[in-house]
């Protein structure tokens, strides 16, 4: 059975919009749902701030 790819956020598929992967999480998202941060796109502000900062140890 085929997995079925949605935006994390908005919950569209692949046959509404276009999506990508996340580089942190591996969560897919949609053009009016990514965060762009220093040239850069991700699904949220979390994983943005994830992939610059790191995670506090």
């Amino acid at each position: 059975m085929k997995k079925v790819r949605v935006c994390k956020t908005c919950d569209r598929g692949e046959k509404e919009t276009r999506l990508q992967k996340c580089v942190i999480c591996h969560g897919f998202y949609c053009y009016k749902c990514r965060v762009r941060k220093f040239g850069k796109l991700f699904c949220s502000k979390v994983c943005a701030e994830l992939f610059f900062f790191g995670d506090e140890d």
